[in-house]
């Protein structure tokens, strides 16, 4: 059971963590961070980290023995609308976790649903008003597996990554009104989003969240140039490193533009103080990055936690008080029979034929896998920068012929990377397989992962806490 577990000493140590990114040690440092406990928003923080932990441990286990038949059919449901019509609560004020079932569609700008306990029994009805969740993200651009120069192995099946975080967020709350603000259709050229992100954040001042799904990382040895400064010196701390670097491109490409940057901290600011919650993920560039966005007073840091309950190798942004929520942030791509789960649980998320994206599964590997000489002469083809490289390609692609991913990252980059083992691509299409032991080829996924995913899991929650108020 959760119910007790978050009051027991026993437990903090290990929530500390998780919260800090690391052990606590004495120093002083020590007390302030114990101070967050203290607060309300703190205490949100603490639990429902705690609440992700163990979601994580029971994952699958759910069972409704006190559920009415009715209820039991909405609980029990794998189709791409179960999510529409119910999900798990967790209630910060007393540590229990619920089933809100929807009962009746919105109206009079309220949703009606049933609650029921842990183990399905029938608590109440009630009438909940639904919280405006923003979601800037692009909702057109494929998230890649790999991108190594002309080499380019995207997601699939093709699912745009705005599309993603959103389904995340509707999974975790399917009471809220979302609205989903594309950042592709403002960046117009920008190489740094903050500007249109700004302009899109003021748009919604009177949303009640908003979540970014980004960051803008750098390198960790540059935090304590910024940390505790005022948004206002933002842009003369960047020129300052530029002039301590001579001129160095990357230094100079990083920090050159730190102006908007700052606008865009200080407008998540406004928005903080005005009274709307906005969740920024920590980034995906380990330990040795931080996200600068999450400078701004007010922003809400969201880490990954792994399948193991641990901090997600690749999460971004370690030092406190960055990140304070963590929810999980990796997930495996599973088949179902409509389509796939990504989210998590037996529902669909993505309704596809499986067998018509991956075409060749069940097929030979040996019959489709470019020999060593056919690769080979591919190779040298396409070094000589003959024209005879593009039929032969092109021949190959036609035929569904397939190599492994570290040589198709050769064919184009000359190297090899063992990112790409046990992955096999057919050529142009770039559709990955793996081979099973009877030598069969087989779709290949790999877990869908980034802090991209948590932050809008966080945000849901909270707006549905939002909702929820009062009502337990």
């Amino acid at each position: 059971m959760i119910i007790n577990a978050f009051t027991t000493h026993k437990t903090l140590p290990a929530v500390r963590d998780i919260v800090f990114g690391g052990k606590i040690t004495q120093n002083p440092a020590v007390e302030h961070r114990e101070s967050i406990f203290s607060t309300t928003e703190g205490q949100y923080a603490l639990k429902t980290n705690v609440f992700a932990l163990h979601e994580i441990k029971r994952q699958g286990r759910e069972q409704f023995p006190d559920a009415a038949a009715e209820d039991l059919k909405i609980l029990n449901d794998t189709s791409y609308s179960a999510p529409s019509k119910r999900v798990k609560w967790f209630n910060p004020r007393d540590c229990k976790v619920y089933y809100l079932l929807k009962e009746t569609a919105e109206k009079d700008g309220k949703i009606g649903i049933r609650i029921l306990d842990e183990k399905g029994k029938f608590i109440k009805r009630a009438d909940i008003k639904p919280k405006t969740v923003v979601i800037i993200d692009k909702f057109k651009e494929y998230p890649r597996y790999f991108k190594d120069g002309n080499f380019i192995l995207y997601q699939v099946p093709f699912i745009p990554h705005g599309q993603m975080v959103a389904r995340y967020a509707y999974v975790n709350n399917p009471f809220a009104r979302y609205i989903l603000a594309d950042i592709g259709e403002e960046e117009n050229g920008d190489k740094n989003l903050c500007h249109p992100m700004t302009e899109i954040a003021q748009k919604y001042k009177d949303a009640d969240e908003i979540n970014f799904s980004w960051a803008n990382l750098l390198p960790v040895e540059f935090y304590e140039d910024f940390r505790g400064k005022n948004v206002e010196e933002f842009e003369k701390i960047a020129n300052n490193i530029i002039k301590e670097f001579g001129g160095d491109e990357e230094i100079y490409s990083m920090f050159f533009d730190m102006n908007e940057t700052a606008q865009m901290l200080k407008c998540i600011e406004e928005l903080s103080n005005s009274g709307v919650k906005v969740f920024v993920s920590s980034g995906n560039e380990g330990r040795d990055n931080f996200n600068i966005i999450l400078l701004a007073k007010g922003a809400q840091g969201v880490g990954s936690l792994n399948g193991k309950g641990k901090a997600s190798s690749f999460m971004s942004s370690r030092q406190y008080p960055l990140t304070r929520h963590y929810e999980r942030g990796e997930y495996e791509i599973k088949e179902t029979p409509d389509g796939i789960n990504y989210t998590g649980g037996c529902h669909t998320d993505y309704v596809c034929d499986i067998s018509k994206i991956f075409k060749l599964s069940n097929s030979n590997a040996e019959k489709h896998i470019l020999s060593s000489g056919e690769f080979r002469e591919l190779l040298n083809l396409k070094k000589n920068k003959s024209q005879e490289f593009y039929k032969k390609f092109a021949l190959y692609a036609d035929e569904d012929r397939i190599i492994s991913g570290g040589e198709a990252c050769k064919l184009f980059n000359d190297e090899n990377t063992k990112n790409y083992d046990g992955i096999y691509v057919t050529l142009g299409e770039w559709i990955p397989y793996k081979v099973d032991k009877k030598g069969k080829l087989q779709p290949y996924f790999v877990s869908t992962c980034g802090t991209s995913y948590s932050a809008p899991i966080r945000a849901a929650r909270f707006a549905l806490n939002m909702s929820m108020q009062d009502i337990i």
